[in-house]
This record gives structure tokens, sequence and C-alpha cells, in this order.
């Protein structure tokens, strides 16, 4: 992830990975998360269930929400 950013620092590239692990978390439905999930390795998967409280609803995004 760092090589890829083009930044040799381990946090930000940490920080980034774990912000696109929570939007692959949170905007699909929870059935296709757990999916996901089974198909990661087990350090990434640790990411993926931080702190995640599934209600049965993903999160929806509209045109004018900030992204």
């Amino acid at each position: 992830m760092s090589a890829a950013m083009g930044d040799g620092r381990r946090r930000a590239a940490y920080h980034a990975l774990r912000g696109a692990i929570l939007v692959l978390r949170d905007r699909p439905p929870v059935e296709d998360g757990l999916d996901l999930s089974s198909q990661l390795p087990l350090l990434i998967r640790g990411l993926f269930f931080e702190a995640n409280h599934p209600t049965g609803e993903s999160e929806k995004l509209g045109r004018d929400d900030p992204q």
C-alpha cells in the first residue's frame, strides 16, 4: 500500500488501508460484506470487523453526499 501511494510511511499506508476496508464493509449489504471478509487475510479481516456493529442495512450515499 505504501509503495502504491508513493509514500514510505507505514502509518499513512495503514490509515489508507483501514479507510478503504471500512468503506468496503459499510457500503454493501451485511451478507456481501461477510462473504468478502471470508476471502481476506487474517490481519486485514481484523481491520474489517474492528468496531463493527452491523444493523442489517448498508450505508447509502446519494449524489450530493460528501465522499
